[in-house]
Order: C-alpha cells, then structure tokens, then sequence
C-alpha cells in the first residue's frame, strides 16, 4: 500500500508559517449513524496524521468518513481545512462553499475562507462577495482579526486589478525537472556565477511503501547544479553542512563569502519540529564546522530560521531572520540583530509594524546596492496569499512597504525572491502557481523559477565630485553622496533617500535607478558647500548610464560671494522679478547646507547722501532676505546688512566721462559698486535645522 509520508511544504511552515491551525469551533465531532467504522478513532487518526505532515492520508480518511455523513458541517469544515492545508484551494474551495452552505453561523470562518480560496483561484469577484459577508457577521472572540484580514483581502483584490494593468517588464522562466521535482524546492541562490544551490528532498523519497518507511531518508537537504551554456546540469547533494536525521535549508552567504548561515530544523525532546539559524566560516580555504548562533538568536523555545545577511551603507553589518518569538507583531515576523566588528550579535530587535503584520511573513532578502529589502508577507494586500514586497530602510526604520507587482506575484505563494550578486537583472523565485511539475494537485508544492528584467531604460548613474574654481578637474574624496528619488506626483513631489555612499579613492559614485523616475543627487562635505542636481529618467530610451558630475565649492567664513544679476530700479529698494531667480540659487545653497547662518549685504554706488544710501541698501538686503523668508528659510538663518556706499570697489566712477554724477543715468562702473553679496557668517543648532528640513519645499 502506497503512503505519502511527507509534505516538504507542510513540514517548512508548520516549523516556519503555521499555516497548520485548527479553526473548527467544534472540536466534539460525534459519530454519523450507520457508519462501518470507528469514526472517532478515524478522526484520531486523520489529526495524527497532519500533525506529523501526512495531510493527504488525513484528506483520504475525511473522504472516507463523509461518504456516510455528507451533511455534517463540521467534517466538512474539517476537509476543507485538509485541502487548504495541501495548498489545493480549488477542492478547498468547494468544501469551504459546502461547509457555509450547510451552516455559517455555527462555522462562520467557512465564509471567510471560501472567500479566500476564491481569491487563490484567481476569482475576486467572487471572493468579494464572501469577504464582505464574513465582515457583517456579527463579531466574536475569534473573528475580530479575520475581520480585519478579509478587508486586507478585499484590498489585495482591488490591488491586483491594478497590477495586472500594469505588469513588470519581467520574464519569469519555470526551471524544468532537471531542477524542480514533483515535491518541492526552496531556496535557491548562487554559491558563484555557475552554481546553483538550493534545498529539496532525495529523490523518490514522499511516496515510499509502508513497511519500508524507517528505511527511506525524508530530510530536506542541499542540492546542487551546476550551469553550462545556459542550461542547469542534474543536481546532485552539495557536499557541505548536512546532518543525518536533520532538515537542513534556507542557506545564504555573508557579503564577503566567508561566513555561511542556514537553517537546522529537528525534532525536540518533546516532539515539536524547531528551527534555529547556524553559521560556518572559511578558514584557510575550509569551512568549518556549522555552529549554532547565540542564545539570543536561537532562544530555543521558538524557530529562527531563513537568515540574510546585509552590509548596510551606514557599515553596519546587519543578520535578518524569520522567527515565531514572543514580542512580536504577531504570527511569523522579521528580526534582525547586528554583527558587531567582533563578530558578537548584537540585540534581537523586530523590523517594527511598517513590515511585520499580525499575520506571516517570511524569506526576507536585503538588497544592499539599492537599500531595499524584499520579503513575502501574506498579512499586506496582496494579489494571493504570500505577496513579495519591498521596502527601504534599516533596522526597523522602513518605508511604507511596496507590493513589488505582477507576474512577480500571482494568486498563489510567492516567496524566496533574491537578486543575483553580479547580473542584477537577474534573479530567482519560488512559488506553487499553476504549472509547478506536481504529484498531488496543480498549486501543492514549490518550484524555483528565474527571472530576469528586460526593461533595458536606464539603470545606472555615476559621477565624480569636482572642486569648483580649481585650475585643475581635482576629484574630492570623502564626499557623502545621497541618491533621492521624488514623487512623480506634481501635488505632493517629496523625496525619498533611496541610497547613500560615501566616495573615496578618486573613484565615482554609482547608484542604480529606474526608469520613468525623477531623482535629485545630493554631494556633501566638511569644507565645501554642499549641492544638488537634479535629473530624470522619464521617457529615456537610451540603456547607457547616466553620468552626473557634481561641482562642490570650497567656502570660507566671513568671505563675500557675489550674487550676480541681481537689479533694482533707480532708488528702488524692490527687486526686478529677474533677480528672483539668482536669489534662488541661493535658496537652493541654504536647503542643502542646512546648517550655516548667511548675511546678505547690498552695496550702493557713490551717487546720493552717505545716510540715504546707507537706508537704501538696507531696504535692499532686507528685500532680499524676506524673499527666502517667504519660500521657507527660517528667520534666524539669514540676516540683512547694508553696507550703502562703504565698500566701493572702485571709488572713481564719476571721472568716468560715461558714469553720470547724479540722475537715473548708469554705467557698468556704478553697476559694480551697486552689487549685493552673502557670506556665511555661523552655524545654526539642530533645532533650527530639523524647522528646515521641514519646511523644505
């Protein structure tokens, strides 16, 4: 007699997302009349069966039973449950419709979810309908967060209509049975530019005669493939960090390649499946025996498990992990702690509530090059049930997270998304969308995919920093570098830090970008006046990288800088509407500079009284300062100063024949006298600075 002893996916999440849960509100199921068995001791046998992660013969005995009682709610109920266990949500579905057919209000999350098994079969107007009973239904002790999560599902459907309008410029190729099996694969990632490791079961190893159960090896373990002109070789057991009678997964590499984190999961003392996070290094060319993290990160009495490691621009080095621990949001959530210099690790802190739900989330991937993090969660809208998203951040300070799109996601489980160290534009995936090779049901069991984006419109920018005024192109080093992106939405049009370096060695900067976006760079550094460009990729057709140079000035205390083009009328203190846009220049020094004070000074010619052009110049810098006033400057960061006839920068104009003594006429001679400056003349405190950066437009 054939058995299906094993689930790789069910025995993943139970350890990892829980998706193991009983949510029967009547736990005494009596025996149906006349049947020819035991039903009780079969209903044992059925729950013994999920508990060990046999859910197909639980699904066989619920069948059995229902063949002589096909009116109980509450077995209906219980099969349903079976088939969404076994991620089969078209007969899931049936059951679930069945199940609120026959009585709702005794299995009210019949309602919710058929809703949601509708959704998986990708028919949201249907789903809806369930959705939105389910939220009249009069609230309970249980229902309140399955109200809450069946809004979410209507926004998840409402998103996908979205999505689907607009879908990646993304091909996504399904690997075939070189790679994938009828059971499942996770976890994919590239030990280097050839080879392809990721975690499956040993071949033949779910279907096995009964009697030989005990004989056959059922641990998931690594594999790997090795790539040849495009094409995957046959895998075969990666040689490193596997241990007999242990589920061993979810493997990553540190950014230098010299320390490797995986998952080990076991059976503990008291039969509960645990999974903890180990580590092995490279040492003199070997990797040395896997050791299990710390205490903080494996506590023991909870999982932790599909580690990724970042570099974080800031230098922080930082370990992401899945756990199930106590103080979280709720269900699975991200963690993290960060490697110290030492190699200890520092405190278990949560990713915070912009990333974790009351829900699950999982297989977390950090993007160091553009600051993002990706990770499947089931708890934001999303199209089904495990959405990849992307948020930018660290530690626990994040964006708003991002559904990442269609065809990345589909109605079914996305997860393990992962860019390629090298070719960027590449990448893998993991999910049980229909067409995954299955042995059971369409969407049972997990493939890895590839992806790659084919939208070729600009990807990168690069630029040194040049001093300004030098006689020479001389390249400044130690220059902060900040890459924001601005929200194409003209009412709004903020910015958001998207990526930050700090550039040494004579050697440019280099960001990624997108297309169809609008940026600005932002250069800074002790000694220089600090500056932004702005640029966009809107509507660029051409692949080439951007090439933005940026010129910093060397400023000093005290020291005058001209501002050009700046005209009065004769004995007019008001500004030409001209001038505005030279006082801007100076309105753009001060926002990203946000820490000097500046005076402004206007000088007059010699034409007038000493007294009424010490007035006038006045009323001109006081002009000047109220303009960067009016756009946001706060007051105690610019002064006003007229200087009137005082500082001549040449006192002979009147010898001039061309200069008139007195009189509207002008010259270029009284043109220069007739200037106004600025110069920094302090610092403003933090206070004043963070008024600033809020006012900035």
């Amino acid at each position: 007699m054939l058995k299906s002893i094993l689930c790789l996916h069910f025995i993943l999440l139970s350890c990892c997302f829980n998706i193991i849960a009983q949510d029967s509100t009547n736990d005494t199921l009596s025996e149906p009349e006349e049947a020819p068995f035991n039903i009780r001791r079969e209903i044992r046998d059925a729950n013994r069966n999920l508990k060990t992660g046999d859910i197909y013969t639980a699904a066989d005995i619920f069948k059995k039973i229902l063949k002589y009682a096909p009116e109980r709610v509450d077995l209906v109920f219980e099969m349903a449950n079976t088939y969404r266990f076994a991620r089969d949500y078209e007969n899931a579905a049936i059951w679930y419709l069945k199940a609120d057919s026959l009585n709702a209000k005794d299995y009210p999350l019949s309602t919710y979810y058929a809703g949601l098994m509708l959704k998986m079969n990708d028919n949201c107007e249907a789903a809806i309908k369930y959705f939105e009973q389910f939220y009249k239904k009069p609230s309970g002790d249980f229902s309140a967060k399955y109200r809450k999560w069946a809004k979410t599902e209507i926004e998840g459907c409402a998103l996908a209509e979205e999505l689907k309008k607009k879908p990646l410029s993304i091909e996504i190729t399904h690997l075939d049975s070189t790679i994938n099996s009828p059971y499942t694969e996770i976890s994919p990632f590239l030990w280097d530019d050839s080879t392809l490791v990721f975690a499956s079961l040993p071949s033949d190893s779910v279907i096995v005669i009964e009697d030989q159960a005990e004989e056959i090896d059922y641990y998931i373990k690594f594999y790997e493939a090795q790539k040849k002109d495009g094409k995957y070789l046959k895998p075969e057991i990666f040689p490193l960090f596997q241990e007999e009678e242990v589920h061993t997964s979810n493997g990553n590499l540190s950014p230098d390649r010299r320390r490797f984190y995986f998952t080990k999961c076991y059976e503990s003392f008291t039969g509960k499946t645990i999974c903890s996070i180990f580590e092995s290094k490279l040492f003199r060319g070997e990797w040395t025996t896997a050791r299990a993290l710390p205490d903080q990160i494996n506590p023991g009495n909870s999982n932790s498990t599909q580690p990724s490691i970042a570099k974080h621009k800031s230098g922080k080095e930082i370990l992401y992990f899945i756990s199930d621990r106590l103080g979280g949001e709720g269900g699975k959530d991200i963690w993290f702690s960060e490697i110290k210099s030492n190699g200890e690790y520092g405190e278990v802190q949560n990713a915070g509530g912009r990333i974790n739900t009351d829900r699950d989330e999982a297989t977390p991937f950090f993007d160091a090059q553009t600051e993002t993090l990706y990770f499947s969660s089931n708890g934001h809208a999303g199209m089904g049930g495990y959405d990849v998203f992307l948020s930018k951040g660290e530690g626990f300070r994040w964006n708003d997270p991002k559904n990442i799109g269609y065809p990345v996601n589909s109605t079914t489980d996305e997860m393990y998304y992962r860019l390629n160290e090298h070719d960027r534009s590449t990448g893998y995936l993991v999910s049980n969308r229909p067409g995954v090779i299955s042995i059971m049901n369409a969407t049972c069991c997990d493939d890895i995919f590839e992806f790659e984006y084919f939208d070729d419109k600009v990807r990168y920018v690069k630029g040194f920093v040049f001093e300004e005024g030098a006689s020479k192109k001389n390249i400044i080093n130690q220059v902060r570098i900040e890459l924001l992106v601005k929200d194409t939405i003209p009412e709004s049009n903020t910015e958001t830090i998207l990526a930050a370096d700090t550039i040494e060695n004579g050697l440019p900067y280099f960001f990624e970008i997108t297309a169809d976006s609008k940026y600005t760079i932002v250069a800074s550094r002790e000694g220089f006046l600090s500056t932004s460009l702005d640029f966009n990729t809107i509507n660029a057709e051409s692949s080439d990288t951007f090439q933005v140079d940026i010129y910093l000035k060397r400023f000093e205390k005290d020291k005058a800088y001209a501002l050009k083009n700046i005209y009065y009328d004769y004995d007019k203190w008001q500004m030409r509407e001209s001038s505005k846009k030279t006082l801007d220049t100076l309105y753009h020094v001060m926002i990203d500079n946000p820490g000097i004070i500046v005076e402004i000074g206007s000088h007059t010619d010699i034409r007038g009284t000493e007294s009424y052009n010490y007035r006038l110049s006045q009323k001109r810098a006081e002009n000047c300062v109220q303009y960067l006033i009016d756009k946001g400057i706060s007051i105690g960061r610019v002064l006003a100063r007229g200087y009137g006839e005082s500082q001549l920068l040449r006192e002979d104009c009147a010898e001039l024949e061309e200069c008139p003594e007195e009189g509207e006429g002008d010259c270029p001679c009284h043109q220069k006298n007739r200037r106004t400056e600025f110069k920094i003349v302090g610092e403003l405190d933090v206070e004043l600075q963070n008024m600033d950066k809020r006012n900035k437009k």
